[in-house]
């Protein structure tokens, strides 16, 4: 799944176990008109990269999306009440540099932004 795939509505469950919802296009009074996800924090979209790492912490990329079901279900029973339309395959590798953690993936576009 990438970043273009999320809409408004869907559930995601971050690397360290936070789910938010994602609302795209959705405040145009703040820095967030692009989106943003949303759950005890909030983070606007342009901090994901398109394989839905975030771009300042690892904690934050993006492990599992759940479809929508309605607003009264999204309440009472949250993210891990249904099965997710996507998951992060387990074989995900994270990689210590200087001391802070980043995604492979991650790692990969810096090379290719550094020797571009």
């Amino acid at each position: 799944m990438k970043k273009k795939d999320l809409k408004t509505g869907m559930q995601v469950e971050t690397r360290n176990g936070e789910t938010f919802i994602v609302m795209l296009n959705s405040d145009r009074r703040t820095n967030y008109k692009d989106g943003f996800v949303i759950g005890e924090s909030f983070h606007s979209i342009l901090n994901y990269n398109d394989d839905l790492t975030c771009s300042f912490s690892p904690k934050y990329d993006i492990m599992k999306v759940y479809s929508y079901i309605n607003v009264t279900d999204m309440v009472t029973l949250g993210a891990t009440s249904h099965t997710p339309v996507w998951e992060k395959p387990e074989s995900f590798k994270m990689i210590t540099v200087n001391g802070k953690e980043y995604s492979e993936d991650t790692l990969k576009l810096m090379i290719i932004q550094y020797t571009a």
